[in-house]
């Protein structure tokens, strides 16, 4: 390049070097003398055309003008000058074929020619080019018998591409010819570089403008040269308006003179310092940003200084927003129970320390369900809130309280005791007798709560936590609106629980169940007239588990719904079997649990079962207790008018108990009333009882339902009962509930007869 720049002089020293006269060989004839004055002959015309064509051009003319000269000094047909890519590839930037400029390409360079060029080395074929590189799809193209190429570097000394002619004839070059070619491959060379530094260039100059991070150039003394678009958006800042200013024209005021010190300490230490700042935008307002700062002309920062600001606000506003969903419940913007156990662990290290009291409250909203089912999700959510809220008014900054699952408060109480912790609960249930206003439903509700105390009953977080819902646990089974104190012996209760839900998971699967019957007696005949089927646990080796202590265990973890389904078909396949034996009136009955009754799968499930045994659905009786039909009265009436049109019996277990409602009791299309077990026990000797007995026979004779009476134990009831009119009765008087095979050996002709 400053060859072109000084005008003939680099040009006249090129001539000298190439015009110095080849030494003549000793012996040569004249036919000699002419051919190397033919050859100086036709390097002088190259030269000459090479040298003018080159004087003053630059850029891709350059190269296309290049490619022309050296196809028309040598008479070939192709040339052209290619760029090596960093995929071992070459993409071409001037070519020139069969007489004109042609379009540039791209090829690989294995098992080519261009591979030996590449590694710096010149390479003359003068014939047989495509033999020796059988593989050179371009050369085969080509139909090339010739090929000379040289290599294209950089100041470094670095591979950048190569110029090569390829002709479709042998080629002739001397090796006068070949070092003067190679001379122009250096200028070659130099205006590839520039053109790939100019290109460099544009390409940097458009990251600075558009990069989305703002970018600020200072002189070595840090004074602001140039910024970008970014950091005028950024930073409210003109450009002229920072010009010739120290970038700390940003600072915040957030930060000590100590910060900026070893800030710029570190750039001229190590040559570049990043972290988090805060900066001050034009109208006043503060950001975090990422910054970025480097020494660019020295490590010690002689020349200039780039700085790389990121404005950081969203990530930091995103990373807060994680942080909180992390530690807070998104629905009530209560601590989680990550948080809860962080802070209940902090508040039990200090209460050792002082030798203090903390209690755990484990609130829990009654009947919630029933209210999210009902009224709606969007409903229970505010509701939800509500509560929260009203939550938060009964307790003190020191104290916590989260949410730990849907309708679950967890309140820790510092420096708390029993006293303190009753105290709270009230405050809350006095709180909770307003009513909640939710879209347009005036909702009232009662909490159940279980509490636990430091260090009477638990040590650890987890520990308390567990104890104050098992102690929830005791309060709901209390009947809620109320709170219980954790006792030792509810771990023991609660481990039971454990063992004998995982005992009856197995229990299904070793098919451990058996069913016992107890017969129902018509009073006016004495026969049997049907059974009720009730299921025992068998555990191998051990005794009979009876269902009062498996049965709500059964209910609280969902497995009475697979246990009624296997209940459900024994008893039908037991009963086709009785009838099948001659008893033609005889009808079993099975006790329906809540979950069954309102599964919605109870129809078709009752439908295949009868199907599958073969037993007609008017042998089957299905009861259900009192209080479970008025739980949900319109979803139990829709089933029960499904099953009986499906000829199912119906009867209301337990008839007396519950919440009587005679108008549902009117719409039900039951078939049977059984009268529950605790006013027959003391009918004979309680006149009170003896009238209820009485009122629910006429009752249910005057709805033209059967009474059957359940607990019959002594003769004196059943004499009662047969002046009374009910028409069947079952208990220990006839038999005790036992299994098939003893059933079907009972003579209880007897027993009808001692009235």
């Amino acid at each position: 390049m400053k060859g072109t720049q000084t005008g003939g002089r680099w040009y006249r020293a090129l001539w000298a070097r190439l015009r110095t006269p080849e030494p003549v060989p000793d012996g040569a004839s004249a036919a000699d003398l002419t051919a190397i004055r033919a050859s100086l002959e036709r390097s002088d015309r190259v030269l000459q055309i090479l040298a003018g064509m080159t004087a003053g051009v630059t850029g891709r003319a350059f190269f296309e003008r290049l490619v022309e000269q050296l196809a028309g000094t040598l008479d070939a047909r192709y040339a052209f000058v290619g760029e090596l890519c960093e995929d071992e590839r070459v993409r071409t930037v001037a070519v020139w074929a069969d007489g004109a400029i042609a379009p540039n390409f791209d090829y690989a360079l294995a098992a080519t020619p261009c591979r030996e060029v590449i590694g710096l080395q010149t390479c003359f074929y003068a014939s047989g080019i495509r033999q020796r590189f059988p593989d050179d799809r371009m050369l085969r193209e080509m139909q090339a018998e010739s090929y000379f190429g040289m290599p294209l570097s950089d100041h470094n000394g670095r591979p950048l591409g190569l110029v090569a002619i390829v002709d479709v004839k042998p080629l002739g070059v001397s090796e006068r010819e070949r070092s003067m070619f190679e001379i122009f491959g250096t200028r070659a060379s130099a205006e590839l570089e520039r053109l790939r530094n100019e290109e460099a260039l544009q390409l940097a100059a458009q990251v600075f403008e558009h990069s989305r991070d703002a970018i600020v150039i200072t002189d070595r003394r840090r004074r602001i040269l140039q910024v970008n678009r970014a950091f005028t958006e950024i930073n409210g800042f003109s450009a002229e308006e920072v010009q010739g200013r120290p970038p700390s024209m940003l600072d915040s005021g957030r930060h000590e003179p100590t910060f900026y010190r070893d800030l710029w300490r570190q750039v001229l230490r190590q040559g570049w310092w990043q972290g988090e700042i805060w900066n001050r935008r034009r109208n006043g307002e503060i950001y975090p940003a990422w910054l970025t700062v480097r020494a660019a002309g020295g490590i010690r920062g002689q020349g200039h200084y780039i700085c790389i600001v990121s404005d950081i606000s969203e990530h930091k506003s995103y990373e807060a927003r994680i942080q909180h969903l992390a530690y807070f419940d998104g629905l009530t913007a209560l601590p989680n129970r990550t948080l809860l156990l962080d802070r209940l662990s902090r508040m039990l290290a200090n209460a050792q320390r002082e030798r203090q009291q903390v209690s755990v409250l484990f609130l829990d909203i009654d009947r919630f369900k029933a209210i999210n089912d009902s009224l709606g999700h969007l409903v229970g959510d505010q509701l939800l809130q509500q509560v929260a809220r009203r939550c938060q008014t009964c307790v003190r900054d020191a104290d916590t309280i989260a949410r730990s699952g849907s309708d679950e408060f967890i309140l820790a109480l510092s420096h708390t005791g029993s006293e303190g912790a009753i105290a709270v609960i009230e405050k809350i249930y006095e709180r909770m007798q307003r009513p909640f206003d939710i879209e347009g439903h005036h909702i009232s509700i009662t909490l159940s709560t279980g509490v636990s105390i430091y260090p009477n009953d638990g040590f650890e977080p987890e520990s308390l936590i567990r104890n104050a819902d098992n102690a929830l646990d005791h309060a709901k089974k209390a009947g809620g609106n109320g709170y219980e104190f954790y006792a030792s012996d509810m771990n023991a209760q609660a481990f039971e629980r454990v063992m004998l839900d995982n005992g009856l998971r197995r229990a299904l699967e070793r098919e451990e169940l058996i069913l016992h019957y107890q017969p129902k007696v018509d009073l006016a005949s004495g026969r049997t007239v049907g059974a009720e089927a009730l299921v025992r646990w068998q555990p191998p080796g051990e005794p009979i588990v009876p269902p009062t202590r498996f049965i709500p265990v059964a209910e609280e973890s969902g497995l009475i719904v697979p246990i009624g389904e296997w209940v459900l078909n024994q008893a039908c396949r037991q009963a086709r079997r009785w009838l099948d034996g001659g008893l033609s009136t005889f009808t079993v009955s099975v006790n329906l649990s809540a979950r069954q009754l309102l599964h919605p799968g109870l129809e078709k499930l009752v439908r295949r079962i009868l199907e599958d045994s073969g037993l007609p659905p008017r042998h089957l009786d299905l009861e259900i207790t009192e209080s479970l039909a008025m739980r949900d009265a319109d979803a139990t009436l829709k089933t029960l008018l499904a099953l009986n049109e499906m000829g199912v019996q119906l009867s209301i277990d337990d008839f007396g108990t519950g919440y009587s409602s005679l108008s549902y009791l009117k719409r039900f299309p039951v078939d049977c009333l059984k009268i529950d077990r605790s006013f027959v026990r003391d009918m004979a000797d309680n006149a009170e009882d003896a009238t209820i007995v009485n009122a629910v026979i006429r009752l249910g004779h005057s709805l033209r339902l059967r009474v059957v009476a359940e607990g019959v134990e002594q003769p004196r009831q059943l004499a009662m009962l047969r002046t009374y009119g009910c028409d069947e009765a079952q208990g220990f008087l006839f038999s005790p509930p036992v299994a098939a095979e003893e059933f079907e050996r009972l003579d209880l002709t007897s027993q009808a007869d001692l009235a």
